[in-house]
C-alpha cells in the first residue's frame, strides 16, 4: 500500500509539471485507489 501512495504522489507531481496529463493521472489514480483504500479483495 505504501508503494500505491508514493507511485500517486509522483504522479501528482508529475501532473502539477505538466509532464503528465490529466487523464493519466485519473487513470493512474483508479488503478491505485483500491489498493490504497485496502479494498481489491471486494472488487466485483
Amino acid at each position: 500500500m505504501q508503494y500505491a501512495i508514493a507511485k500517486l504522489k509522483e504522479a501528482k507531481d508529475l501532473l502539477e509539471l505538466d509532464m503528465m496529463s490529466s487523464e493519466e493521472y485519473d487513470k493512474l489514480r483508479q488503478e491505485l485507489k483500491p489498493i490504497i483504500m485496502n479494498q481489491t479483495e471486494f472488487q466485483p
